[in-house]
């Protein structure tokens, strides 16, 4: 079965793109959350900056999340691999359009060796 394509916002760059900035925000938000941060680490403008939402809702939690965590430390793994899957498909996607994605954003909640290893 396939997921749904990932709700994404834009901040396009001011001319041409030079390249692309992905951002992933951490649990319990959205999309919105850090795509202001484009205007911060790019005020040029030279990147186009995506910013995708989690495809989960948790019940009881607030926003989105990208794998469930059952227990604080103790990632459901089955929802982990799946998220970090998701992403480097997205990523893959949005690289083949427009160059190679920089990773910014709550690197250390999806897993900083997993996401070394995928844009080593």
């Amino acid at each position: 079965m396939t997921p749904p394509p990932l709700v994404t916002v834009e901040r396009p760059a001011a001319g041409e793109p030079e390249g692309l900035l992905v951002l992933h925000h951490g649990r319990g938000t959205d999309e919105n959350d850090l795509i202001g941060l484009a205007d911060v680490l790019d005020p040029e403008a030279r990147l186009r900056a995506v910013s995708a939402r989690a495809p989960l809702q948790v019940p009881g939690w607030p926003g989105y999340h990208w794998y469930l965590v059952p227990k604080v430390g103790y990632p459901d793994r089955a929802s982990f691999d799946a998220a970090r899957a998701a992403l480097a498909e997205a990523d893959q996607v949005l690289a083949l359009k427009d160059g190679r994605p920089a990773f910014v954003g709550e690197p250390g909640r999806l897993g900083e060796a997993e996401l070394r290893e995928l844009y080593a």
